[in-house]
Parts: C-alpha cells; structure tokens; sequence
C-alpha cells in the first residue's frame, strides 16, 4: 500500500522514499521526505508543542502551538513570518481569508483529473490522498492532493479550491504544491527543453527561504 493513514498521521511510501505528515491541532504539519524509512518512525526534530520565545503562540491552534516554527503542508495567508502564503483569497467584502483547518481525508485509485489541464496517466498502483481542509467562517474548501507513483518514487500534488458559500470568493495567490523541509542541504532537478530539445537535466543547489 503506498498510502497509509492513521490516527491522523499520514505516510506515502514509494520504492526509495518516504512522505511524511500529521494533523496537529487541526493543520496538515509536514514531518519528513527523503530516503524511504521505517513506517512507524518519526524524525526527532519534530516537536509542535515546544514553545519558542522567537515564534509566538496561538492560541486558536492549541496551547503552545506556533504555526511559525513548524514546517507546513500548507501555508495560508497569516501563519507567520517565516512562511510565504502558498494561498492567498479574499472574500467579497475584500478581507482576508486564512484558518484552514483539517475536515477529513480520502484515498482513491487512480488519479483525480485536474479540469481544463494536462494530467498525467495512472499506473496500475497509482493511489491519491486527498486532504480536505476548511475555512469555516466562509464554508471554503481546500484540497490538497497527492498522487502516488509507487513503482518509480514519483508524488505529484496539486491542490482545489470549493466554495460551498452563498458568496464569492476571490483568488489573489494559489501555490499548486508547497514542501517545508528540515535546514539541510537539498537539490532541485528541473528537466528543461523545447521541441526536439526536450528533458534538458539541469541540477539545482535549493537556496534557504
């Protein structure tokens, strides 16, 4: 099984990596990606209750909880200093819409086609996870979707925005996917071309920030 959920921890597994995230007091905190490791296993850098005089708390998320030292699934507007918001929307009376917190979650086979754009084919052990996060003063959905490749360490995500209001909802900024990581030192491959030059491999330091 390449996705596994439980008691709101969930773990991507492909052939050589592992995916690794949790809901901690109701937003998707990333915990790990890199070389596959055991299932049950979290990194021991990952602590969401330690209190930190340099990132304040708030109290909305929980006791002691500090949106702006953890690393994040997902990144709406106001969830710190450290953070670029992955997604940016007002409302029709032009305020801010951010606090989305987790609802539920799904596990389909196969991959969920992305209207009016390119998607690539499943594989036969394709899976998607879906995590669905809520504004609840605006009743607007927000999606984040993980398409799993298990056979060739491949994880595609994008991410749907549902208003179930009675009124619109304006998009400024939305980030198809966002990775927080660990300060280490990591490298980015971007496969750049144009016709008949097509896949031209190109390796990139990732710079902190």
């Amino acid at each position: 099984m390449a996705i596994i959920a439980k008691n709101d921890n969930f773990t991507i597994e492909t052939k050589g990596c592992s995916y690794k995230f949790s809901i901690v007091n109701g937003i998707p905190v990333h915990h790990y990606y890199g070389d596959k490791i055991p299932t049950n296993e979290t990194p021991d850098y990952f602590m969401p209750e330690t209190a930190r005089s340099f990132a304040p708390a708030s109290t909305r998320y929980g006791k002691r909880f500090a949106m702006n030292s953890l690393m994040l699934e997902s990144s709406p507007f106001d969830s710190g200093d450290w953070h670029f918001p992955s997604v940016k929307m007002t409302d029709n009376e032009g305020r801010y819409i951010y606090y989305f917190v987790y609802d539920s979650y799904e596990i389909v086979k196969g991959r969920v086609n992305i209207p009016n754009l390119p998607t690539g084919r499943a594989a036969k052990d394709t899976e998607t996870l879906i995590i669905k996060l809520i504004n609840k003063e605006n009743n607007v959905g927000l999606n984040l979707y993980y398409a799993v490749y298990a056979d060739t360490d491949v994880i595609v995500s994008h991410v749907s925005i549902v208003n179930n209001g009675d009124k619109p909802v304006y998009i400024k900024k939305a980030y198809s996917a966002m990775t927080d990581m660990f300060s280490e030192k990591k490298n980015v491959l971007t496969l750049q071309g144009k016709v008949t030059r097509e896949k031209a491999r190109k390796l990139h330091e990732l710079p902190y920030g």
